[in-house]
């Protein structure tokens, strides 16, 4: 998860720690107990994914912009080519050469350049996050998310989420935009997921919430 945002920790009139309890159905039971870790693959997956559709738009305009580029680079290289004697034809050239360049790397940058560099500040921070590197255990039930990790515990009630983003390996339990808790599928065997995958739908049309399916 990002960052965390719920009900974990209350202090008593003392100063020391006491756990929240949510409110409970008399009939309320843990519909599912997860324990699992969060993977490096799965959170570089995780940081693709969180800015997808920023990249997204991003690449659309770069290619308009790199062809662009590219074109007026090309017309400025025939221009310094056909004209002969022309005065500064080095110059003329240098700058083709540079627009072209410039462009090339508009249209490369985010399909090839920037899913490196978000692997590589991914692989940083995940190395120096104690909590993406613990076991997790995730409680849900009808009404809430429970997270224990680190000898610390945090309550999520499905009101309080944004929505759900369906992965191929993953869900995001979305909290706020860029934050979310991250449940990777692997943590359920094959009848559980199926049986998860129903609640869900149904936990989404009582709490009137959002599922996203995501493809990466």
């Amino acid at each position: 998860m990002a960052e965390k945002k719920g009900r974990s920790k209350q202090e008593d009139s003392t100063g020391s720690a006491q756990e929240s309890q949510p409110k409970r159905g008399p009939t309320e039971v843990c519909r599912f107990d997860l324990c699992f870790r969060v993977t490096l693959d799965n959170y570089i997956k995780f940081n693709l994914l969180l800015t997808k559709d920023t990249v997204d738009r991003a690449k659309k305009r770069n290619r308009i912009v790199g062809v662009l580029e590219i074109l007026v680079g090309v017309v400025f290289l025939v221009i310094s080519l056909l004209q002969e004697n022309l005065q500064g034809e080095w110059l003329f050239t240098a700058i083709s050469a540079i627009i072209i360049v410039i462009g090339v790397i508009s249209l490369i940058y985010y399909p090839y350049i920037f899913p490196g560099q978000m692997r590589k500040a991914g692989k940083k921070h995940y190395m120096k996050s104690r909590y993406l590197q613990s076991e997790i255990r995730i409680q849900i039930s009808d009404s809430f998310f429970r997270e224990i990790s680190l000898g610390n515990q945090t309550d999520i009630y499905w009101e309080e989420i944004q929505g759900i983003k369906d992965a191929d390996t993953m869900y995001l339990i979305v909290l706020e935009e860029k934050r979310c808790i991250i449940i990777p599928k692997k943590a359920f065997d094959e009848s559980s997921l199926q049986e998860f995958e129903e609640f869900l739908e149904s936990m989404m049309k009582r709490y009137d919430k959002q599922r996203i399916e995501l493809h990466f």
